[in-house]
């Protein structure tokens, strides 16, 4: 039975039941009043009670009560009490969304906070991405005070909220060791010349190396756990790293110098294995450094003074033979690395991989990206320059076609090029029918050499596909070079 109704029959029983004093229908009647009145007033105050929905954001995503991010990974947050109660002349207090080391959890005490003032529109009671920010804990569930809802001087805290934040494993990739160097002042480049017997000093730099993972994320960096090597004693046998550069706190922290070298080898181009960069988790990548011996320049054999009319002396000694100038052997100097030729094919639903393939529009498929054909001029595997060793393929593995291109997945040291073949799952084509043209697979040799293979996917409707069905070498010759997909409507 509703309270009002209640009331009401209690009220008109006091007045109209003749068995009750006057009285005592007075006092019935004033305590419906005051109990209505009292009851009123509390819906009246339930509808101003703060209520503390705090929500969060990742990276510019939709807004949840919880999110997931991987341990270490930079990332930019958001937080808004959007949803909200507030009731008026309230504070808003909400968690920095720009400095997580002060966020507090539910068994902490207190919460650090910036404060905003909203009388009405609690969307506008939110903490802005202002710089990224890192997950270190343990990978787990955490829930960390968000929004508290105070009084108007924002001493007496009315209501609260919390967030969820799921901490999962960090993903890792392997760094990429780029190194460059110096002799006797020149520019720094991936190709060195010095002279044969001559001692000097060689600078060393790692500027242009980067981590995919980010040089400074915790436990998949580098400046955390991680080091730089370097193989200074320019050994061209098995690399031996003698200089170790731990936590280097960005790329050029690996920039070091050489003590006193001399390179006693014959004129030509060497490929040494110069340079190495582990990460915090142990993925290593290796990046080698050419050096071009060349022959010391020859001295001019002095041509004797001749004899004056009246020195008989100088004229009775017999004239000395000049020093024939020695032919040089003729030196077979090492090719630099060629660079592999990369090969990217389809394979649909587990047929043969082929640059021709057909889909029909809107049917799932699954699709392999293949890179068996690929080679290296080189030898895949030789050290130096091949691929095996210090060399990665990269897959542009979101079909992306914007510049330059976005090469998602990385596959170091592939053994093999079929190594390099990436499954990329189920995958639905619904594009109108027509030619797309991708750059879909780069492979770069343990020397830096790199090479590129397009792909171009054509989706055409039924005159399309039966134009090359009748004129197959005709159309052929439009797409030479190229992986394509036919999409069917």
């Amino acid at each position: 039975m509703h309270r009002e109704k209640w009331y009401t029959q209690v009220f008109f029983y006091g007045i109209m039941t003749p068995m009750v004093s006057k009285r005592s229908k007075v006092l019935i009647q004033l305590s419906c009043f005051w109990a209505l009145f009292f009851f009123t007033l509390q819906e009246a105050e339930a509808q101003f009670r703060p209520v503390a929905v705090p929500k969060i954001s990742v990276d510019g995503g939709a807004y949840s009560s919880s999110i997931t991010v991987e341990q270490g990974k930079e990332v930019l947050l958001s937080i808004t009490a959007e949803g909200s109660t507030l009731p008026p002349n309230s504070t808003c207090k909400i968690a920095p969304a720009s400095n997580i080391s002060t966020w507090r959890t539910l068994a902490g005490i207190g919460v650090a906070s910036e404060s905003f003032y909203s009388l009405t529109t609690p969307s506008a009671c939110r903490s802005s991405r202002a710089s990224p920010v890192r997950f270190n804990d343990n990978p787990g569930t955490y829930q960390y005070w968000a929004l508290h809802i105070a009084d108007s001087n924002g001493n007496t805290t009315l209501g609260s909220g919390f967030v969820t934040v799921n901490i999962t494993e960090p993903s890792n990739r392997a760094p990429i060791a780029v190194a460059n160097g110096s002799a006797g002042g020149s520019g720094f480049n991936n190709t060195i010349k010095v002279i044969r017997g001559v001692t000097g000093t060689i600078s060393l730099r790692a500027s242009a190396s980067s981590d995919p993972d980010g040089w400074t994320t915790t436990v998949v960096g580098v400046s955390n756990g991680g080091k730089c090597e370097w193989n200074t004693d320019f050994n061209t046998g098995a690399a031996t790293f003698e200089r170790i550069i731990m936590n280097p706190s960005s790329p050029s922290g690996c920039d070091t110098e050489t003590g006193p070298v001399t390179f006693n080898q014959s004129p030509g181009i060497y490929g040494v294995s110069l340079f190495r960069i582990t990460d915090a988790s142990g993925e290593q990548s290796t990046a080698n450094l050419f050096v071009e011996v060349v022959a010391p320049p020859i001295s001019a054999t002095p041509t004797p003074t001749p004899c004056s009319w009246w020195n008989i002396l100088c004229k009775l000694q017999p004239t000395p033979t000049p020093t024939p100038t020695p032919t040089p052997t003729p030196t077979i100097i090492p090719q630099r690395s060629a660079a592999p030729i990369a090969v990217a094919r389809f394979s649909i639903n587990g047929a043969a991989p082929s640059s021709s393939v057909v889909v029909t529009r809107g049917v799932p498929v699954r699709m392999v990206l293949d890179a068996t054909a690929s080679t290296d001029p080189d030898g895949w595997s030789t050290p130096g320059t091949g691929v095996a060793n210090g060399g990665r393929c990269e897959w542009n593995t979101n079909l992306d076609q914007s510049s330059p291109t976005s090469f998602k997945q990385t596959i170091p040291n592939p053994s093999t090029p079929s190594s390099c073949n990436i499954d990329l799952g189920t995958l639905t084509f619904n594009d109108t029918p027509g030619t797309y043209t991708y750059t879909l697979l780069r492979i770069v040799d343990a020397s830096g050499a790199r090479s590129t293979a397009n792909a171009s996917d054509t989706q055409r409707g039924f005159f399309g596909r039966l134009f090359s069905l009748v004129f197959p070498s005709l159309y052929a010759q439009s797409i030479e070079q190229t992986a394509m997909i036919t999409i069917l409507d």
